[in-house]
């Protein structure tokens, strides 16, 4: 059995802030309107008046180079949930990152303090669309039990896949297909099997898309093209998305636009594909895009932003990264609020709080300033994590609870001399799941783990607390695995004391093995 003593000065409240470590449960909901005299503002008004309304919250208003401001009426409020309506024009990756640190600054722990989402569209007209079919989901729920997966392959015919959608969604009782897109130089035809079958998102109640791509498409073509210096130009405005020989075919906006979607949840692991506007160039679209000494802004016109034809085609939330990220992240995303019947919020809160404990309070991300960004020092996987948004209501909750992938026995036991104790019983079966990939670790050797995220009753956890892990893990036929214990950590979240545990093992020597693990937590003053 492995032991590891984890104090409460670092990845809990501080000394002195036992208090302030706990936000109000059912606090208001909070709409901060940004920027609001900037010209694509323009009609966002009305929409602003009936989401205030429809939620009975609280209004601030503030420039968006003035966001910090906001950390102390934030603090006050201690909301649930924060919805910030954001001109199209002013939403990128560094008012983002900045959010993310807002939104980490409430109370004392490391990790998010409230889910948060944007609500931007191409114009006020558009909005005011978005936010009605955001109330029929909060009224009517989902139209339907269809799934729709749509996705990017190589080395096969494009196909339509039945049933090949998220093993939650199965488990949920959703039934649906994905459209299999394979790459150009495995289907010389994909565009055209893609004018004949996209049709068929049409009709989804959810939709999940993964593959690589850019702030203008989903590329249709070998991604290995990137590695390809020679196939390269340097970064000029008016080349982008140049492909004069047809060799890098993509899903364009337009393509998007055409769909007439049934007001779907859209779940995409495409790389950019929530920029509305403001993109910064990198090396993982050097392809499309051009070559870039360091992050480099690239303003897109309204009809060419992949995120704003999803939103013009009818789609209710997009849960997409505004940067470059990793497509997994849409798995363990969905996976979160299925098996929990989460809010749209705290579906990707789930990927920050992932990163948080990952990275350790002392997380760097890298934030542009004035369209410039800085040589990259952030880790690759935590920038993309942090890049993971939602632009929707974080208050939204379409789904019930439904199985998880991994079951837990969580046994909670006071003990007479004060002491909590908390058993964790984690079991895989291994199969896949999503969360057994230590995405944002910073231990690449074992980068295979085991994790759990339990709300407990908080009886006596305060700033005084000491919590001690021990884990220990088997394979179902009980021989040891070596899994050794990783971050462990405690949040306040809405009221509530969450405890996070993870134990990390090298993957060559667990990967699908069906594993039994133990950890025990006991608190102490």
């Amino acid at each position: 059995m492995l032991e590891l003593a984890l104090f409460l000065a670092l990845l809990v409240a501080p000394t002195g802030a036992s208090d302030e470590a706990r936000p109000r449960s059912g606090a208001p909901y909070v709409v901060v309107a940004l920027d609001r005299d900037d010209p694509t503002a323009t009609g966002f008004a009305p929409t602003i008046e009936r989401v205030v309304e429809f939620h009975g919250a609280r209004l601030l208003e503030c420039a968006s180079s003035e966001l910090e401001d906001l950390a102390a009426p934030l603090r006050d409020l201690g909301p649930d949930n924060v919805l910030f309506v954001v001109p199209p024009a002013v939403l990128d990756a560094a008012l983002h990152r900045r959010v993310l640190a807002l939104a980490r600054a409430v109370d004392a722990d490391p990790f998010t303090d409230f889910a948060f989402g944007y609500l931007t569209a191409r114009d006020g007209e558009a909005l005011a669309s978005l936010w009605e079919r955001t109330v029929a989901l909060h009224e009517h729920g989902l139209a339907s039990k269809r799934w729709a997966g749509l996705f990017v392959t190589s080395g096969m015919p494009s196909t339509i896949f039945r049933n090949h959608i998220p093993g939650a969604a199965l488990r949920a009782g959703f039934g649906g297909e994905s459209v299999g897109l394979a790459c150009v130089e495995s289907d010389p035809e994909v565009l055209a099997f893609a004018a004949r079958e996209l049709r068929r998102l049409e009709s989804a109640s959810v939709l999940t898309v993964t593959g690589n791509g850019d702030p203008q498409g989903i590329w249709l073509f070998d991604g290995r093209r990137n590695l390809d210096r020679t196939k390269h130009w340097e970064y000029d405005p008016a080349r982008v998305g140049s492909d004069p020989e047809g060799v890098m075919p993509r899903l364009l906006a337009d393509d998007v636009r055409a769909l007439h979607l049934a007001s779907p949840i859209v779940w995409s692991g495409t790389c950019h594909s929530a920029i509305p506007a403001r993109a910064f160039v990198e090396n993982d679209i050097v392809s499309t895009f051009g070559r870039t000494e360091r992050p480099t802004l690239h303003v897109l016109a309204a009809d060419e932003s992949l995120a704003l034809a999803w939103l013009d085609a009818g789609a209710a939330a997009l849960l997409a990264p505004i940067g470059a990220n990793h497509g997994m992240a849409v798995d363990r995303e969905v996976e979160f609020a299925l098996s929990n019947g989460a809010s749209l919020g705290e579906a990707v809160k789930s990927t920050y709080d992932d990163l948080v404990l990952a990275q350790g309070p002392d997380l760097y991300l890298d934030v542009p300033r004035d369209g410039v960004a800085p040589e990259r020092r952030e880790p690759i996987m935590a920038g993309g994590g942090a890049n993971r948004i939602l632009i929707g209501d974080p208050a939204l909750a379409p789904f019930v609870p439904t199985r998880p992938a991994v079951p837990l026995t969580v046994t909670t036991t006071a003990t007479f001399d004060g002491v909590e104790r908390v058993e964790v019983l984690f079991e895989r079966d291994g199969s896949f799941d999503p969360d057994a990939w230590d995405m944002y670790g910073k231990d690449r050797s074992r980068d295979w783990r085991i994790a759990a995220r339990v709300r407990l009753p908080a009886r006596g956890v305060d700033a005084g607390t000491r919590l001690d892990v021990t884990v220990d893990a088997a394979s179902d036929a009980g021989e040891p695995l070596p899994y050794t214990l990783g971050p462990c950590a405690i949040e306040w979240w809405r009221g509530e004391c969450v405890l996070h545990v993870t134990a990390n093992a090298p993957r060559n020597a667990v990967e699908g093995v069906p594993t039994r693990a133990r950890f025990v937590a006991t608190f102490a003053r």
